[in-house]
């Protein structure tokens, strides 16, 4: 193959590879809007309690993702839709700046469902452009997170609205359960699968609870294992400052600190801990929330689940364990007894 075969041939991988993401983009935010489509503008507009989020809300912080960490930064003479939605549509990424309270997004009557779903297309339509003006390999790895985001934020619309149609009366469905059918499964045996993040938890009276532990299919990098201990001591550096009466705010920032000594602070993804709640956290968690500006205070009784984290998504690594704990008065009893080593499967 001579040396302008190889040029070629690179180019064309690098097509595909752009076209692709595109496809997965846009299948994705599709995704989104085929999850709220058997929802009328009022269900959407709803917030069941403080803990969930109305589906309006889901759909425009996920369009704010890909504007503030995306469009701004890397497409040239992007302006905002809105200014205003950094404020409005923020979730906990303290770093960013202010955000307006999660029990209150319920009361953002205004910008109505008409003009959320025209920022979703205005930044769709930014996003394509991006997409195909050669960006750096910095973009394709954040919207690679992005999208596994609003993944997540999918979800969570569905959970949110089991929640709101459990509270009205008649119960409606939020769609029509098609026929079930069966098929034979056909023989059992064993499939090879890459290691990861394993979380093994329980339900019970509807609160659920979770245990987090990592594992790795084969030896771990160095690199992992670094991150992992990390992780390990930000756990126990946070637990050890938790008891009744202190400030929520102070085993995270302990956590924090362990994580910034190691210069992964800009890689902590989300919350350090929640209190157990009646569904799968983040979205439905309880007070008291552990993070920054959070003004709760740890009284004795109360069940939290810890969980400090990094993910790094240019390396494609990450770390993260959960543990839940009472709190008590001289401190707080760990319920999750597995130990936090790293696990080698194989």
């Amino acid at each position: 193959m001579t040396s302008t075969d190889q040029r070629t041939a690179r180019a064309a991988h690098a097509d595909d590879a752009e076209r692709d993401l595109l496809e997965h983009f846009r299948a994705v935010r599709a995704g989104s809007l085929a999850r709220a489509a058997p929802l009328s503008a009022e269900d959407q507009q709803a917030q069941s309690m403080p803990d969930a989020s109305p589906t309006k809300w889901h759909l425009a912080h996920v369009t704010w993702f890909f504007e503030t960490f995306l469009l701004t930064p890397f497409l040239h003479g992007y302006r905002a839709f809105d200014p205003a939605f950094g404020y409005l549509f923020n979730s906990y990424y303290e770093t960013v700046g202010p955000r307006h309270p999660r029990p209150a997004r319920g009361l953002i009557t205004r910008p109505g469902l008409e003009r959320v779903l025209a920022y979703r297309a205005h930044v769709d339509a930014a996003m394509e452009r991006l997409l195909a003006s050669d960006p750096p390999a910095e973009v394709a790895e954040l919207v690679v997170l992005g999208l596994a985001h609003e993944e997540q934020h999918q979800e969570l619309i569905l959970m949110d609205v089991l929640h709101l149609f459990a509270q009205m009366p008649g119960h409606p469905a939020y769609r029509a359960i098609p026929a079930e059918q069966s098929a034979d499964a056909g023989p059992m045996g064993f499939v090879d699968f890459d290691g990861g993040l394993v979380e093994i938890g329980a339900n019970r009276r509807r609160y659920t609870s979770t245990l987090g532990r990592q594992w790795n299919l084969g030896p771990a990098s160095q690199r992992l294992k670094d991150l992992h201990a990390v992780i390990r001591d930000a756990t126990e550096a946070c637990i050890a400052e938790m008891r009744a009466g202190v400030a929520a705010v102070v085993p995270h920032e302990a956590a924090k600190r362990v994580i910034a000594k190691a210069g992964l602070d800009q890689y902590r993804m989300h919350t350090t801990g929640y209190g157990m709640a009646p569904g799968f956290p983040p979205s439905w968690g309880e007070s008291p929330n552990v993070f920054g500006g959070s003004s709760d205070i740890l009284k004795a009784g109360m069940v939290v689940s810890i969980e400090p984290n990094v993910f790094l998504a240019q390396e494609g690594l990450g770390a993260r364990l959960i543990d839940n704990v009472i709190i008590t008065e001289s401190g707080a009893e760990l319920l999750s007894r597995t130990p936090r080593d790293l696990v080698i499967v194989g």
